[in-house]
């Protein structure tokens, strides 16, 4: 099992009267984002505020990926032990 690296501290960064924050250059160039992508916002309120921010497009491969996998294991499901195989013992 791969262990998940801890997120990167890029630095902090302040928001303005409208709501507005600039994500710093550094994040934007080693996560690849350009004027005019779509970022979602998730937030959560419990256990201490926080807000996320992820690539539209990084959610759409996630999920592209996830149902693949799912209609791969509903097959394996579908299958009947007879089809998976001989049995070598001759059971």
């Amino acid at each position: 099992m791969r262990r998940s690296q801890p997120p990167e501290f890029f630095g902090a960064v302040t928001v303005g009267e409208r709501g507005q924050v600039v994500i710093p250059l550094a994040v934007r160039d080693k996560m690849g984002i350009r004027p005019g992508d779509k970022l979602l916002v998730l937030g959560k309120s419990e256990g201490g505020p926080g807000v996320l921010l992820l690539k539209a497009e990084a959610i759409t491969h996630f999920l592209a990926d996830a149902t693949a996998r799912l209609a791969q294991l509903e097959a394996m499901l579908r299958t009947k032990p007879s089809d998976v195989g001989d049995d070598d013992e001759g059971h």
